[in-house]
């Protein structure tokens, strides 16, 4: 079971994303920003830029975090009924208890 989304083998779609992220920010700091009128231009590239930090910082954070859920973990331990495993074993990946 993943524990979150840095987790080798990556996912292609999360790459993708990714990749698809760059060439967004790429494309509007090479084709968009140099056609804005004089202190446009700087405005519209500060404010771009400090956004577009924000949703990387934010996008770490998340892929980084651990969004299981506890409760279900909890499930996926032995009940401790003579060793058997629980009803909800079954979504643990294996069938089997978590580590």
């Amino acid at each position: 079971m993943r524990r979150n989304g840095f987790e080798w083998p990556p996912d292609p779609l999360q790459m993708s994303s990714w990749l698809v992220f760059l060439s967004y920010c790429s494309a509007t700091g090479l084709l968009v920003v140099p056609v804005l009128p004089g202190a446009s231009a700087w405005v519209f590239a500060a404010v771009y830029g400090l956004l577009s930090l924000a949703l990387a910082v934010a996008t770490v954070r998340t892929t980084a975090s651990d969004a299981s859920d506890p409760l279900l973990l909890a499930a996926c331990r032995p009940s401790g009924h003579d060793g058997e495993k629980s009803p909800t074993a079954g979504w643990c990946g294996g069938g089997g208890p978590a580590p």
